[in-house]
């Protein structure tokens, strides 16, 4: 037993710490009032220390990471469980208010990881590939709303960019692809040069399925980019179809119907 200078209570040895007269309670309520009294001056001091030993706290950290490797690692996991909502709001408020800052970084590490991306992305081919048809899949309305309001806000800049020659170039590789799909164009543009156009595929009450379940043959036809797009469309959607089905019958007086069979 031993009797401490600042309480005067006799307690076990184990509670005193080595060469001290005062017990280890009384030492922590001692360090927590001078902490309290003195905060500015410690915390200079830390300031000055961590500039001075800068090297040295460096190599600590590093070595310390080395031999608690396990440690760490089920440590960080466990954190990210249990601030998961936290941390998803933290990042998000943060992305929003550094925006250009983070637009900037993402370049500059696109500029100098070029190889390591390139070779992430062949080694990574097809999950990357699922990843992106299950986003697509669950982000349908959000990916539709984003198109029409970026169209809205940059009309002026996308008409400018289908006037250019890079532009031009961009629709000629559109129109290829649409032939390699065996896209049948039932009539020339017949639009000016500053209206920029879509090939609508119509199809003969909305089906243009063979006998074994595979497209049949696709025909398309010219359609001012803003009316074809009024409505977004893929092949689940008939609104798209029924919309544009009206705005062929008022620009070509054509009705699709008769005209695919024959009547």
């Amino acid at each position: 037993m031993k009797q401490c200078v600042k309480c005067g209570e006799s307690k076990d040895i184990s509670l005193f710490s080595k060469d001290r007269n005062q017990c280890k309670e009384c030492r922590k309520q001692y360090r927590k009032q001078h902490d309290q009294c003195h905060k500015e001056e410690i915390k200079q001091y830390g300031k000055q220390y961590r500039l001075k030993h800068k090297e040295q706290i460096k190599q600590r950290k590093k070595q310390y990471r080395l031999n608690n490797k396990y440690k760490i690692k089920q440590y960080e996991k466990q954190y990210r469980q249990d601030h998961k909502e936290e941390r998803k709001q933290k990042g998000k408020q943060y992305r929003q208010s550094h925006k250009e800052e983070q637009k900037q970084y993402d370049k500059q590490y696109r500029q100098n990881h070029k190889e390591e991306i390139k070779q992430y992305c062949q080694d990574h081919k097809e999950e990357i590939k699922q990843y992106e048809k299950q986003y697509r899949q669950g982000h349908k309305k959000e990916k539709k709303q984003y198109r029409k309001q970026y169209y809205q806000n940059h009309t002026e800049e996308i008409k400018q960019y289908r006037q250019s020659e890079s532009g031009k170039m961009r629709q000629k590789r559109s129109d290829a692809k649409k032939r390699d799909m065996k896209c049948i164009l039932l009539m020339n543009n017949p639009f000016p040069e500053e209206i920029s156009i879509d090939h609508h595929h119509i199809l003969n009450n909305f089906h243009a399925i063979d006998a074994e379940g595979t497209w049949n043959k696709w025909f398309v036809i010219p359609m001012p980019m803003i009316t074809h797009r009024f409505v977004g469309g893929n092949s689940n959607n008939l609104e798209h179809w029924k919309h544009n089905e009206e705005w062929i019958k008022t620009l070509y007086d054509i009705n699709i119907n008769e005209l695919l069979n024959g009547t």
